[in-house]
């Protein structure tokens, strides 16, 4: 298990664009790798009004279960690790169970994992690259027959974040555009 505070920040991009920044750092193929992440509410959407998110996120070995719930200047993220086998068998039951320390922050909110069905899932491709002021992340996610392109900058500290970020697409001549959560613009295209 591991709790820590995301703090991220995201701009949809152009495929352009995304092409542009993906030749600026050099790049390659091999830098990039997928995930599928399948997302999870309850019938009433009670996550969602409470600003959070439940998702199993698949990779090519290993797999996880991530609860964030909403934290001043980002998310507290709450991760259950999963084998590959172990996410699959959840994803087939359609049923979750286990993950005891979502289950433990869930039941804050009066929820259990029973309360969840399966809302969709969303591929992503992504690349990640570390500089100085912190980790940028350049993904191409397919949903609901949609590709979109984002960038996110995750960092440590909020304010020097969120105003490099901000000289940072300036210096590269993109538009700060609003940009929902993945999981947002997945239940957007149902």
């Amino acid at each position: 298990m591991s709790e820590q505070l995301e703090i991220e920040f995201k701009n949809l991009l152009t495929e352009p664009e995304y092409k542009k920044l993906i030749d600026h750092f050099q790049l390659q193929p091999a830098d990039f790798f997928s995930q599928e992440n399948f997302y999870f509410d309850t019938s009433e959407n009670t996550l969602k009004q409470l600003g959070a998110a439940l998702r199993i996120r698949c990779f090519s070995q290993t797999a996880e279960a991530t609860l964030k719930t909403p934290h001043e200047n980002g998310l507290l993220e709450i991760t259950d690790s999963l084998t590959l086998a172990e996410a699959h068998q959840l994803l087939a039951a359609k049923q979750l169970t286990g993950l005891p320390h979502i289950s433990e922050k869930l039941a804050t909110f009066k929820l259990t994992l029973q309360d969840f069905q399966r809302l969709g899932s969303l591929k992503t491709t992504r690349a990640e690259k570390r500089i100085a002021q912190g980790l940028l992340v350049f993904d191409q996610s397919d949903y609901n027959h949609i590709t979109d392109y984002e960038l996110e900058f995750e960092v440590a500290n909020f304010e020097q974040g969120q105003a490099f970020f901000a000289h940072f697409l300036a210096e590269h001549h993109i538009p700060i555009r609003k940009t929902p959560n993945k999981v947002a613009r997945m239940f957007l295209s149902l």
